[in-house]
């Protein structure tokens, strides 16, 4: 099993997209359900998602708000291939990000049993935009907005403001300011 991800270090705002990868044959028969965790720095552990043997998607309690409004999508690709996307990533994300696959048989009485499970994990860090401008020596931090930085005509800077976190881009707000001179 192997789990790989689009970037280990990523800057806030920006999205986490993540692959789960079964490498084995499953019988025919047998189902495969997914859960994606994260276990902080505190190594405190909280299910992102769980995609069940039947297909249904249970956000985890810490997420059922960023997962309603699409800031958290799971697709099984094809049988053992599972992705995770978080969008708009903010500096709580940052983490141990884990899959496990459970693989399902049903009895001879018609009930579903656990037959095996994996699980793989990958780390993520996450730069606050603050962070970012400091180690670029921009002179002046950024406001902490869920977008990435980028120049602007005219030597501004500018990023998108968002209404309320993690909304499609539609929703955004440009804003742009002058570079101030430094010192």
């Amino acid at each position: 099993m192997e789990i790989i991800n689009n970037a280990s270090n990523v800057l806030e705002g920006e999205s986490l997209r993540f692959g789960c990868n079964v490498r084995s044959g499953f019988v025919p028969q047998s189902r495969l359900s997914v859960a994606w965790q994260l276990v902080d720095k505190l190594n405190r552990r909280s299910e992102i998602v769980r995609l069940d043997r039947e297909g249904t998607l249970q956000p985890g309690p810490s997420y059922a708000e960023r997962s309603s409004y699409g800031g958290i999508q799971v697709e099984q690709v094809r049988p053992g291939s599972f992705t995770l996307e978080i969008f708009n990533s903010v500096k709580a994300d940052e983490g141990h990000y884990e899959c496990r696959v459970a693989e399902w048989m049903r009895t001879l009485d018609g009930e579903w049993q656990m037959v095996g499970e994996r699980h793989a994990g990958t780390p993520v860090s996450i730069t606050a935009l603050g962070e970012y401008s400091r180690h670029r020596g921009h002179g002046a931090v950024l406001p902490a907005c869920p977008a990435h930085p980028r120049r602007a005509p005219a030597n501004n800077w500018g990023c998108s403001w968002h209404s309320r976190p993690c909304l499609p881009a539609k929703w955004r707000y440009p804003a742009a300011w002058p570079q101030l001179p430094v010192g």
